[in-house]
C-alpha cells in the first residue's frame, strides 16, 4: 500500500529552495552550481526525514494514510496569506470552520510569526480570535494580510 506522505516547508525553506535553483540554473561556474544542487539536496533530505519522523512518531506509531487529494480538496479552501514584510505569499487549504487561532498557529509554524504580533485582515475586516472563517467569507484563492505589530 502506498504511503501519503505530506512535506511542510516554511517559506524561509522555500527562499532557499529558490536561492539553491538559481545557483544551479545561473551559476557561472561549475563549483556555483554543484554547491546549488548539494543545497537542493540537503534540504530535501532534512524536509523529509522530519516529515517521515513525524509520521512514525504519529500515535500508536503508525503511518496514516491521506485520504485522497479530491476528497480533501472538496472540504477546504485554497488561501494565500501575504506579509507585509516581504517574502512572497504563503498558500494553504483551511476548512472554512477552522478558527482564527488556527490559521494564526499555522503562520506561526511557517513564517515563524509569534501570535501575538499577528493582525489579519480580508476586505476591511480585522480577524478576531476565536471567530470561525466562514464568518469573514473567506473563499478559493482569497489573499489574507498579515501585517505584524511591532515588539
Amino acid at each position: 500500500m502506498p504511503i501519503n506522505i505530506t512535506i511542510h516547508t516554511n517559506w524561509l525553506t522555500r527562499r532557499n529552495i529558490r536561492h539553491a535553483q538559481n545557483e544551479i540554473e545561473y551559476g557561472t561556474t561549475s563549483a556555483q552550481r554543484d554547491a546549488g544542487r548539494r543545497a537542493l539536496e540537503k534540504i530535501a533530505m532534512e524536509e523529509i526525514m522530519e516529515s517521515v519522523k513525524k509520521a512514525i512518531g504519529d500515535s500508536d506509531n503508525e503511518i496514516k494514510s491521506a485520504p485522497p487529494a479530491p476528497a480533501r480538496k472538496a472540504l477546504q479552501v485554497r488561501i494565500y496569506v501575504e506579509p507585509d514584510f516581504g517574502g512572497g505569499r504563503l498558500g494553504l487549504w483551511i476548512k472554512k470552520e477552522d478558527t482564527v487561532q488556527h490559521l494564526k498557529n499555522i503562520i506561526l509554524e511557517e513564517m515563524e510569526v509569534p501570535i501575538e504580533r499577528q493582525r489579519l485582515l480580508y476586505l476591511g475586516s480585522e480577524f478576531q480570535d476565536g471567530q470561525r472563517m466562514d464568518r469573514y467569507h473567506v473563499d478559493h484563492d482569497a489573499v489574507i494580510e498579515l501585517r505584524v505589530r511591532m515588539g
